[in-house]
């Protein structure tokens, strides 16, 4: 796999607009959601690489999930600087079940 690689993806989720970027850095995978709205709003989720190797970050539902799930958590995507962080990506994987998908 290619690593230093961006890719930015527009995708609706609940009928709100966001901007997921995926950014392959040398030693983790960093996905990022924008808010539609307000670009000063996110959230940013560190991967390490061996847990990209068992989900695809690229995959729509998978990102999709990961949106619906830090809205539930309190993020307001549609406020201004309305940012959430997480570094320890394995519990999200394991409550979203996401190596199954």
């Amino acid at each position: 796999m290619k690593v230093f690689r961006k890719k930015t993806i527009p995708m609706k989720v609940k009928s709100m607009l966001f901007f997921c970027v995926v950014d392959e850095r040398k030693y983790d995978v960093v996905f990022r959601a924008y808010s539609g709205k307000y670009k000063s709003s996110f959230v940013e989720i560190i991967f390490n690489w061996k847990d990209t190797y068992c989900i695809n970050l690229y995959k729509p539902s998978v990102r999709a999930i990961l949106i619906e799930h830090t809205i539930s958590k309190g993020w307001k995507p549609y406020n201004e600087k309305q940012i959430i962080r997480v570094s320890d990506s394995s519990e999200i994987i394991e409550e979203l079940s996401l190596k199954e998908l």
